[in-house]
């Protein structure tokens, strides 16, 4: 029995890490994450971008299926509140898509109804549009556009980017 108790003490001194053995692992997790960091922050910018260009082609998706369903004019805009058109700002503080029943395209009057509202992009994504599609585009009920609304939409979130390109014909892609 007493055998059993000296080789219990001798252990007991043994038990746990060295300072050293501690700072070297914190040294190897500190390297390791200056390397995970910026690929992390990398992999959030592309997926920001991609969705907020993902849900910028399917509200042009819907306007367009919409307009020719209905036989209307439908048309997608920036909307900083959700419930009204705007001309300030950009795309990023978000859009709805209405039937533009009196055919003005410049805001979702009363009476008009909104198919869908999008809150737009989160974080520091930006969102902003050509020329011809700055504030807004209409598809008439052949779900063509109403008018030019050729043009681009460029998404950008830190060095992350992706280009929402819409022909002539209403047709809307990404590059």
């Amino acid at each position: 029995m007493e055998n059993i108790l000296s080789n219990n003490s001798k252990l007991r001194g043994q038990v746990g890490f060295t300072l050293v053995e501690v700072i070297v692992v914190m040294v190897i997790i500190g390297i390791a994450a200056t390397f995970a960091i910026p690929g992390f922050n990398g992999f959030l910018d592309s997926s920001s971008v991609r969705t907020a260009a993902n849900d910028f082609v399917s509200a042009c998706n819907l306007a367009r299926s919409e307009a020719v369903t209905r036989v209307a004019n439908v048309t997608v805009c920036k909307s900083a509140n959700q419930t009204t058109c705007t001309t300030a700002g950009d795309w990023e503080q978000g859009w709805i898509v209405f039937v533009d029943e009196n055919g003005d395209d410049d805001a979702a009057d009363t009476g008009e109804m909104i198919i869908r509202v999008y809150d737009g992009a989160g974080g520091s994504t930006t969102m902003a549009g050509s020329a011809n599609i700055a504030n807004r585009l209409t598809y008439a009920g052949s779900g063509f556009f109403a008018a030019d609304f050729s043009g681009t939409v460029t998404v950008t979130a830190g060095s992350r980017s992706m280009v929402i390109a819409t022909s002539a014909t209403g047709r809307v892609r990404t590059q």
